[in-house]
Order: structure tokens, then sequence, then C-alpha cells
């Protein structure tokens, strides 16, 4: 029996008939596809190969072993809260003296452009590697794959399959020095926050920029949120172990993936500034711009009032 028969046959003998569909053998373009969540992303580990010659997979969701199969991820998040979080402002002026010396030049030449493009330099977090949502490993021709502990199971050409999951997310707490670094005009509006100035020009600034922020954004900055990323283990023995994927895995060729996200959130909040712009005044070392003093106001002296004896009062003119 050819060996594209005996792969064929084996799919049969390993599954239910619930679970059988018409498979044809791996053709030698067949890919494993591991795909995760925005918050949660895949993390590979070992070095990458350029064929695999078997796939293990396990505690996973929506497997699919087929070609020309298709597979739709629906996400949907509810976001309860949206604050921006001052802590890593403050963080990095205590700890880099460029920070504070940029600040200060800031506070002194608020309206210069020279001086917010410095700022923001001085301030700009490297740029993060952001979760891959999905990765891709090429196969040998009749690779080896083996599923335990996994549910969503669908084994045959030109399946489909849908997937829909709901997250809960309690806060999604955005870092100011990360709105800071990339808006100009918020960083304007910020110098005379921390001046001493009116306080309602900046909060307006904050607000627009956290409520412009992207959704991917907002679910990386995500707190209380279990971030479990799906595992890939490429061995030396050329063997994928996949583990945890919740968004689903397909194996073969032709294969499509949909993704559909959808982020109810709600308007962005900016809490007490007061305390945030004293803390960040005083790692500064920035005195505010006092405001103008104005004259004690003159209060009239009374006039002298005599006591003309019990329940009686007289005085030298007309008394008020």
């Amino acid at each position: 029996m050819p060996d594209d028969d005996v792969e064929a046959v084996l799919w049969d003998l390993l599954h239910p008939p619930d679970q059988r569909g018409s498979l044809r053998p791996l053709p030698l373009e067949a890919q494993l596809q591991v795909h995760a969540p925005v918050h949660a992303g895949v993390h590979v580990v070992g070095v990458v190969l350029r064929t695999v010659s078997g796939v293990r997979v396990s505690n996973s969701r929506g497997v699919v072993v087929g070609n020309d199969c298709r597979l739709r991820n629906r996400d949907h998040y509810h976001v309860e809260y949206v604050t921006v979080d001052p802590e890593p402002l403050t963080t990095l002026l205590e700890e880099h003296a460029g920070a504070r010396s940029a600040l200060r030049e800031l506070a002194g030449q608020p309206g210069s452009r020279a001086a917010i493009r410095r700022f923001q330099r001085a301030i700009a977090p490297p740029r993060a590697e952001e979760p891959a949502m999905a990765v891709r490993q090429a196969l040998d021709p009749g690779a080896e794959v083996s599923i335990d502990l996994s549910r969503d199971i669908q084994i045959g050409d030109n399946t489909r399959l849908d997937l829909d999951r709901d997250y809960v997310v309690d806060e999604a707490r955005l870092s100011l020095v990360e709105l800071l670094a990339r808006d100009p005009e918020l960083v304007a509006a910020f110098a005379g926050f921390v001046r001493g100035t009116d306080a309602r020009p900046f909060r307006e600034a904050l607000l627009r920029v956290a409520d412009r922020a992207h959704d991917f954004e907002l679910l990386h900055s995500a707190v209380e949120i279990e971030r479990r990323p799906a595992q890939v283990l490429l061995g030396p023995d050329r063997t994928a172990e996949v583990d945890g994927a919740t968004n689903g895995v397909m194996i073969g060729s032709g294969n499509q993936v949909v993704h559909q996200l959808r982020v109810d959130r709600p308007d962005a909040e900016a809490g007490d500034l007061s305390a945030m712009a004293e803390l960040v005044r005083q790692v500064a070392g920035i005195e505010p711009v006092p405001r103008p003093e104005l004259p004690e106001p003159r209060l009239r002296q009374p006039r002298s009032v005599v006591d003309d004896g019990p329940g009686r009062f007289s005085s030298p003119g007309r008394f008020w």
C-alpha cells in the first residue's frame, strides 16, 4: 500500500466517526499554523527549522487537520475602565538625569518645538516587541500528527470551524510616558501643567489622546488578565510541540484563518492630577511659576463705640 494511503487509513483508525472527514494526505506545502488572542500571543522556543517531521498538540482549542479549511476566530473584549498611569513617568524622572534635564528645559520653554522634541526623545521607551498572534512552520510530507487533551477538533478537507471567546478586562492602564512620547500637542499642554498653570488644557488633551489609543495598545496594557501565551517548542528531533493554543491550530495546505476583534471600551479617565503634578515637579526639581500676588484687601477700621450702660451703645458717627 502506498505511503499516502497508509496515512489516510491511520487517520480513519485514530478518530471516531463523528470526527472523521475526507482527508487527503498532507501535501508538500503543508503547514502548521498556531494562533493566539491579542493579549497573549504565541511564544516560540527553540531553533526555527525549515521543516518538521512531527506535530504534537495538547491543551488546545480548535485543532483543524485537513486541507482548504477555514477557521474563524471572534474575540470580544469588554473593558470596564481605561485609566492613565503616571507612575512610569515619575519612575523615569527619578532614575534618568537626562529626562529631568529635558523636563526642566520644557518647563522653561513651554512653547518651544525643539524643547518638546528633546523631551520626547529623552522619555521615549524602547520599542517593545509585540507578541506574535500567529506562528507558521512548514511540515515534511507525511508528517506525523498527534492531538491530546484538546477540544473542538476537526479532521477532514474543506471543513469550517467558528471559535467565539469573550473576555472581561477590569482595567486597561495606559502609560503616560508612551502617550507623551508620541503626541507633541500633549507635551505642550503638559509643560503648562507642570509649571503650575491651569490643568484643564492638559486634562482635556490627555483624555483625547487616551481615547485615540489603538485597541491593541489597550489590550496590551490590560491588568489582571491571564496572559498565558500559546507555546511552540521546536525540538532537536525536528518535532513541534504545541501547548495551550486557544485560537486554533491548523495543519494542512490551503487553510485560511479569519480574525474578528471587537473591543467595547469606555471613555478614558484621568483622575486627580494634582498629586502627580507635585511629584513630577519635586522629582524634576521644578518650582512652579508663582501666580501674581494680589494686595491684601484693605479692611475698614470700625469707629469707636461707647458703652452707655446695659443694652445701650452710641458712637461718634453713624454706626455700621
